[in-house]
């Protein structure tokens, strides 16, 4: 059963184009896409996180700190994604929740960068090589800790 957490705003990232880039998405190729998924979270007042398959809905996030095991990805801790079109797979929006500035009782959703399910958590081939989900997973959590910053 999915879980609502309130959110006051979504934010983008000032960084979210730039890291798009690197994982070869494009931002403004999805202007229309997430234009409706901002909208959507932002007149529900909550974004929907899910955690089954079962549950999995357009608008609706997944936290990202688990592989497909159940194993815990100490890197993608406090992350989730959400498919950014209503018919695909990929690509996927990476957000995070930030406490608000203007009110440390409210949190906003942070928008940090477009990807996919192979570049963020590894193609089937690579599932077993935990050397190279290890450099993924590290390239991923560095862009969000610099985007923490911003």
């Amino acid at each position: 059963m999915p879980k609502n957490k309130p959110i006051s705003s979504v934010k983008v990232n000032e960084l979210f184009t730039s890291f798009s880039l690197d994982y070869n998405y494009d931002p403004s190729d999805y202007n229309h896409e997430l234009a409706s998924l901002i909208f959507l979270w932002e007149d529900q007042g909550y974004v929907e996180i899910y955690q089954t398959i079962q549950d999995r809905e357009y608008g609706r996030i997944k936290s990202s700190d688990e592989d497909g095991n159940g194993k815990f990805i100490y890197q993608y801790c406090d992350i989730y994604h959400a498919r950014v079109t209503k018919d695909g797979h990929d690509p996927l929006v990476v957000v995070k929740f930030q406490t608000d500035e203007d009110d440390p009782t409210t949190e906003h959703v942070s928008l940090r960068f477009l990807s996919d399910h192979d570049q963020l958590f590894g193609t089937i081939k690579q599932k077993n090589n935990r050397g190279h989900l290890k450099v993924i997973r590290d390239l991923a959590d560095d862009k969000i800790i610099k985007g923490d910053s911003r």
